[in-house]
This record gives structure tokens, sequence and C-alpha cells, in this order.
């Protein structure tokens, strides 16, 4: 899943490019007239990648091919200046130094958009992620302070904070125990310690340094990719769902022209290996027809019933009343051979004479018997 190539922003023509740092690769140009974009960042598992554009204040994604992209958010958001991609969860997250600063973090569907931090913030200008122990670092430079806080929200706290080292930051990074950040006023790159106490160490001298990524296997993890895995039949763009109780589906649809997901994903049969929660919905003897997740976060499951399951009901009926009638039948016949046998007792007290024999007098009985029913017919 590591990606061996780098992308920019060119400031000049406004175009986004991806080079690939094999010799004799050539660079390749990815996206068009993107206006003010700023800032972007690469989701290395999905082969996304998402960019922002300071002038509409719009949060956009598109494939790496540059062939799909649309923009993800547009609402209230002021000035964005930073933005940082978490694949392993499905969000996004980045900085609004405009008039109402904060962080915030969305996912990759349009949907759990929410402030990570909005007190005691003024002007955050750089971002990154630390995947390894679920933290996001910024840099704001009104406070000249590096802070960080853990992605649920929880355990903010100052690591760093000079006015001499953070002039005019311009990007920060983390790689295994160590932060390392530019500053476009002091032209160089620091590093230092993760712990508070530790010493500021001077990296390097750069010139004019625009951001600062770290580039190794280490800090790109692995994982999987659930549109390929599942074999998603998006249309347009196929986005990881984030990881939250409230969504069970692991990937959504995109449109082109919409804040809204597409709602109907195919996910083919895989023979008869029966697909968890974890993965999507429950496994039908076709293909699981499975309605992705909205904005608002509604989740609907359509599964297509087996025909011997569709005949269950009506059989039960029909079995319960051939029951039920061959019941009634046979108390009847009961009844009847019960009537029988007490006529047949009275009659035989009737006609049973001492001088005649039992077969005689059964024969006179019963012929005597069927003499009246016939009167009593007519």
């Amino acid at each position: 899943m590591w990606s061996s190539e780098i992308f920019w922003i060119n400031g000049e023509d406004k175009n986004i490019y991806g080079q690939s740092l094999y010799k004799g690769k050539g660079r390749r140009e990815i996206l068009k007239q993107l206006g003010k974009a700023t800032v972007l960042s690469l989701d290395w598992i999905y082969k996304l990648i998402f960019w922002i554009n300071s002038e509409t204040g719009t949060i956009s994604v598109a494939s790496l091919d540059g062939s799909k992209h649309r923009v993800l958010y547009r609402e209230n958001i002021s000035l964005p200046t930073a933005i940082a991609v978490n694949p392993l969860t499905g969000f996004i997250i980045w900085c609004d130094a405009g008039e109402s600063p904060k962080i915030e973090k969305a996912a990759m569907d349009g949907s759990l958009r929410q402030p990570l931090v909005s007190v005691d913030i003024f002007r955050p200008m750089a971002l990154t992620l630390d995947l390894k122990h679920s933290y996001v670092y910024w840099i704001d430079n009104e406070l000249s302070k590096i802070s960080s806080i853990s992605m649920d929200g929880q355990y903010r706290k100052v690591v760093f904070c000079s006015k001499e080292l953070l002039a005019k930051p311009s990007g920060i990074a983390v790689f295994e125990e160590r932060i390392f950040w530019s500053d476009l006023e002091n032209q160089a790159i620091y590093s230092k310690q993760r712990r508070i106490s530790a010493n500021v160490t001077t990296v390097a001298t750069v010139r004019n340094p625009a951001g600062l990524i770290i580039l190794a296997r280490e800090v790109q993890a692995n994982s999987i990719n659930l549109c390929l895995e599942l074999r998603a039949d998006c249309p347009f763009l196929c986005v990881p769902s984030p990881l939250d109780p409230e969504h069970s589906t692991r990937f959504s649809c995109l449109s082109s022209d919409s804040l809204e997901p597409d709602n109907d994903v195919v996910v083919p049969q895989t023979g008869s290996q029966a697909l968890d929660n974890t993965k999507v919905a429950a496994q039908s003897p076709n293909k699981i027809k499975h309605i992705s997740r909205t904005v608002n976060s509604t989740v609907t499951t359509e599964h297509h019933v087996p025909y011997s399951v569709k005949w269950v009901i009506p059989f039960a009926v029909f079995f319960s009343f051939t029951l039920i009638s061959c019941m009634i039948i046979s108390c009847r016949r009961k009844s009847r051979c019960s009537l029988l046998h007490t006529q047949i007792c009275e009659k035989s007290k009737k006609y049973l004479k001492p001088e005649l024999g039992r077969t005689v007098s059964a024969t006179y009985m019963l012929t005597d018997m069927k003499s009246e029913d016939e009167d009593e017919d007519k």
C-alpha cells in the first residue's frame, strides 16, 4: 500500500502534479486550474487525494489519476489552511483560521462533521497526524505553540512554545518519537523529541520552506482497501466509511455533482463465503444489494429472499387446513358409527326373537332399519 509517488501543487499554473521516486519516470499532471489550491493530503490506501482551496473555502477529493473529482465540503469553511487524512478510520481533519478559528474532523463520505478544537485557538496554520498513537499535532502561529490532542478530542496539551523558533512556521510532521517543523522566517527545519523538556535541533537550512512531509514506509500504515476487497460497484468515487458505532457499512459511493453519496452499491457474491457485519451485510443466493450510508447516517439494508423461504408460509397454511379438515371428517365418521351402533342395539331388542338365530335376526334388523330410513326420507 506504500505510495512511491510524491504530489505537490504548483502555485504558478494552479495544477497538481505527481512524480514517481524511481528514476526514468517523469512528472504527470493530475488536475488542472484548481484556482487557489494551497494544501493537499494523500490517502495512499484508497488512492485518493484531498486538497484545500483557500479562495473558495472548499475541500475537494479526487482519484489519483485525476479522472474523477468533486467538492466534498463547502459550507461554513472560512479560511482553511491545512488538511490531513486518516485512511485507517475514514476521517479527514483540517484547520480553519477564519473568523471562528478551529480544527474540524469529518468523514470522507460527507458525514459526522464535528469540531475537534474550538477554544484557545487563534491561527492554526499547520497540521499533521500521528497514526500510530492516534494524535493530532498542530501549530498556532498567533500563539507560537505546537499542541496535540487525541483524535477523539481528549488529552489536549502544549508540546512546545517559542516565539523565536516558531516565528513563521509553515509545516509540521511527526516521525517515530520526534516532531519536525519548518519555519519561513528562520529559513530552517527544526526537530525535537515529543517530551516537553527536550532540546530543539536544527535539521537543515532551507530556502523558503513552504511545507514539510516525512517520506517513509513507517509513516504510511498498511490496511485493506475495502472498496477493492468487497468489489464495490461505484460508478464514480468509492471512499471508506468512518469507523463509528452508528455506521455498519465499510464504504460509500460518492456522486459527481452532489454532496449526497450514491445510494445503490452492489457487492457480488463471493461463493460460499459469508460476509459478516464488519464488511457489509448478510449473504444472499445471488447478490448482496446494499443501500450505503447517506449524510444523515441513515442505513437501510435490502435482502433478496430465496424462493424456498417464499413458499414456507403458503405451504404451512395449506398443510394446517388439510390437517384440520381430516380431523373434522374423522370426527364426523366416528359420530355416525356411534349413532349406527346405538340404533343397531335398539333394533336388536325389538326384532331379535328367541327362536331365531343371530344371523336371521340380524338380517331382519338391518332390513327393517333400511325400510324405516326410506320411510323417513319420503
